[in-house]
């Protein structure tokens, strides 16, 4: 009994003393948290307000572009700055209003653009970019009178200029905003939410050559977003410019060659065959990429976008119709490589040429009488080539030599968008339209109608393998990568050989021979006049189903004379929408651009110096 009762003592000794154990703890936090919310409360809202530390990009300055003679520059760039709000310093609608009135009498904008610009007040001290490609004029404007803007900064934005407007749109290109998808595709390569992004052109295909490397600054701030004014922004990687292009083009050609082309809905190109440089390449219509930038870009982007003229499309290498009467250089091609005629044997032409129970005509109705291959070419006698096509080289030999020479594929130049263009097949017209090739096909396509469509880029690479012996060099418009701080070349971009069909020297002498016979007593004798260089080249005139709608094109090249190195000479492809009213302006068109080129005239040079010619 005495053990026990001593036992219930040392048991209730326990009990007291984890009682004052657990109420000493709970006096303990009691006080440290009277302490923390009430003593110490304004250390702890001093910390939490100080703990972010915010990166700030700083943009890189995209990198100059020039035509080939590096001079002066094509594509630059000029200070400009963003206007930035900031939405939780904005105030009430009352406050909002006035900032907008205010605005008013330094930006050139209404009332109701503003409106729908300048954000509302909410709780975010997250600076948002309301316009974009003010001059410092208008900044200096603003911070005379910075306290009737709150809410309201500006940050330096480097801004892409064209010094020469729509004159190299569709070779540059232009620049804007990155999209989601392409930030998803791009975002492990250094690009972010912010940044410009090349979208066609050079200017798309050679980005990150030009964007050069964004910079980085850390600024501190508080929990809101609040600049925390601990210390100055730190910088803690500067951004690096990015690197110059030099092109191929030159920009006196490409304006000789934009003037020539008018107002006409086409494109002219000139490339160089030896290198596959091209020196122009030109388009109607055009588009100034200066619109797209400043704070009404987007009106002058939807503007472009939205005209049913489509100036956004590059013809040069995005437009494809049938070849006409120039896809018979490359029928005769065809059958003096396979040696299956002798150039001096005639066919004659009576106007038409029956086959089965259809007629198929001559350009010419009253006929061409007998005509010879370097006369078949010099006048585009029709019946000539429906014999040579249906009798004597049949569809699987027309189409097999126009895939050799490049036809119905990209040529790979180092601009985006190119289409294939189409070389129809028996297999295809089975696919497409349910129906059997017919010897009316072959008729069509002898001719470089039916369902045959080219580009004019590709005819240009034609003429070049005629020139070369075969021989295609890859087009291309950039021509140098240099540093933009010292300007030496960091690389070169070498000719790059795409196809050596090793062509006989004779089937080249014939080609050769029969276009010049074009110029001196064919379908180009009364338009191609010029006295400065001897020109080759072939005539096309293709039907559209449509009566008085038709496509013209010329191609050619100078010089013709024998003994001239490839290196002078040049390739010139014109072609003429058929939305145009009908002028058969494409012969004209390469008429003046061989005589500027060659006299080193401008286009007002050559205008003079061709008077009194009939069509000036």
């Amino acid at each position: 009994m005495k053990r026990s009762g001593k036992n219930e003592q040392f048991n209730s000794k326990r009990y007291y003393v984890f009682i004052i154990l657990i109420i000493s703890l709970i006096l303990i936090y009691a006080y440290k948290l009277f302490s923390m919310q009430i003593v110490e409360n304004y250390i702890y809202e001093d910390r939490a307000s100080r703990v972010s530390n915010r990166s700030v990009i700083i943009s890189s300055q995209r990198g100059e572009i020039y035509d080939r003679n590096a001079d002066v520059p094509i594509a630059t760039n000029r200070s400009s700055f963003n206007l930035e709000i900031t939405p939780a310093l904005v105030g009430n609608e009352e406050n909002r209003s006035a900032i907008i009135q205010n605005l008013t009498q330094v930006l050139d904008y209404p009332v109701t653009f503003l409106e729908q610009i300048v954000p509302r007040s909410y709780r975010s001290h997250e600076k948002k970019v309301i316009l974009s490609g003010l001059e410092y004029n208008i900044i200096s404007r603003l911070a005379e009178r910075i306290e009737l803007y709150p809410g309201i900064s500006w940050s330096q934005q480097p801004l892409r200029i064209y010094p020469y407007g729509s004159l190299f749109s569709h070779v540059l290109g232009y620049i804007g905003n990155i999209t989601q998808e392409e930030l998803q595709v791009l975002f492990n390569q250094g690009y972010n939410q912010s940044s410009l992004i090349g979208k066609t052109g050079v200017e798309g295909a050679y980005d990150k050559v030009l964007r050069g490397v964004d910079g980085l600054a850390i600024r501190q701030v508080d929990a809101l977003g609040r600049d925390a004014g601990l210390q100055d922004t730190i910088l803690q990687k500067t951004p690096t410019i990015g690197n110059t292009l030099i092109l191929t083009i030159d920009r006196n050609t490409q304006e000789l060659a934009s003037k020539a082309l008018g107002n006409r809905i086409g494109s002219a190109i000139v490339l160089k065959p030896a290198s596959g440089e091209i020196l122009a390449m030109v388009n109607h219509p055009s588009y100034d990429p200066n619109v797209f930038y400043g704070p009404l870009g987007g009106d002058g982007f939807n503007e472009v976008n939205n005209d049913p003229s489509s100036p956004f499309l590059n013809r040069a290498i995005q437009a494809a119709a049938p070849p006409a009467s120039t896809f018979k250089l490359l029928m005769a091609l065809t059958a003096l490589e396979e040696n299956l005629i002798d150039p001096n044997d005639t066919v004659f032409c009576e106007g038409h040429l029956d086959i089965g129970d259809r007629r198929f005509n001559c350009w010419d109705p009253s006929g061409h009488g007998h005509v010879d291959l370097y006369d078949a070419i010099a006048m585009s006698c029709n019946v000539y080539f429906y014999h040579l096509g249906y009798e004597i080289l049949k569809e699987n030999l027309i189409i097999d030599y126009a895939r050799k020479i490049g036809f119905g594929q990209n040529s790979g130049i180092d601009i985006p968008g190119e289409v294939r263009g189409l070389v129809p097949t028996q297999d295809w017209k089975e696919r497409t339209y349910d129906a059997p090739w017919v010897g009316g096909d072959t008729v069509n396509l002898s001719i470089g109608q039916g369902y045959l469509t080219v580009t004019p880029l590709q005819l240009a690479n034609m003429v070049s393998a005629i020139i070369n012996d075969g021989k295609v060099y890859r087009p291309h418009v950039v021509r140098e990568i240099r540093d933009p701080v010292s300007f030496k070349v960091v690389q070169n971009i070498e000719p790059e050989l795409i196809k050596d069909l090793n062509f006989q020297q004779e089937t080249i002498r014939i080609l050769k021979e029969s276009m010049r016979k074009v110029i001196t007593d064919g379908t180009a004798n009364v338009v191609v006049t010029t006295d400065a260089v001897e020109v080759a080249a072939k005539t096309g005139t293709a039907q559209t189903g449509y009566e008085g709608n038709k496509h013209s094109w010329f191609v050619s090249y100078a010089p013709y004379e024998v003994g001239v190195s490839t290196d002078e000479t040049i390739v010139v492809v014109v072609w003429i929408d058929a939305k145009n009213e009908w002028d058969w302006w494409a012969p004209k068109a390469a008429n003046i651009i061989l005589h500027g080129y060659f006299n080193e005239m401008n286009y007002e040079e050559v205008v003079e110096d061709l008077k009194p010619l009939w069509y000036l």
